[in-house]
């Protein structure tokens, strides 16, 4: 979660009033958080830089249209997420694998298999839960953030959370992250 600073509100009023340089040390400034939510919504380094890009253009026309300067981030993110969306549901995928290609040769340490498998399961789970759980995990919001930023309340963020943990442990069983 991006803390507002008066520094940053300044820039946000800045980049509102067509200061492009501002816009952009916005962006720069939180370029990891930004890459780090849009890597939960893609599948390759290509989708990333795409779904950043196009959320850029969108926010930078819409700029104007924010209300309140102190949820830039939550607003920029909100465009991220349904970008991602609407980009995922465009495309369809073909994936051609040969399984043992694959298996051979490669030796995963346990932590790297359990975050494949925990994305995996990501995609398996309705997408009001894994968006839920996505924010609160990964990217540190508050129950109340999230809120603002999928424009549900605050109850039914709670709700999804715990549903989604349960639909994640009953997909990777009880134990998994005893192991």
């Amino acid at each position: 979660m991006v803390k507002m600073t008066t520094e940053i509100l300044e820039l946000v009023k800045k980049a509102r009033k067509g200061d492009d340089n501002a816009f952009e040390k916005l962006l720069k400034d939180q370029y990891e958080y930004i890459y780090r939510t849009a890597y939960h919504y893609a599948e390759s380094e290509f989708e990333i830089l795409d779904i950043i890009q196009e959320t850029t253009s969108i926010a930078y026309q819409g700029l104007r249209k924010l209300k309140n300067d102190q949820y830039f981030y939550t607003w920029y993110i909100r465009i991220l997420i349904r970008t991602a969306y609407k980009m995922r549901s465009k495309t369809k995928k073909i994936v051609i694998e040969d399984e043992t290609s694959l298996v051979a040769d490669i030796d995963y340490s346990n932590e790297i298999e359990q975050e494949i498998d925990l994305n995996d399961s990501f995609n398996k789970i309705e997408r009001k839960y894994a968006d839920v759980l996505q924010l609160y995990y990964y990217q540190d919001f508050t129950i109340q953030e999230i809120s603002n930023i999928l424009e549900i309340p605050s109850g039914t963020v709670k709700t999804n959370l715990s549903r989604g943990k349960q639909k994640l442990k009953q997909i990777l069983g009880g134990d998994y992250f005893e192991k």
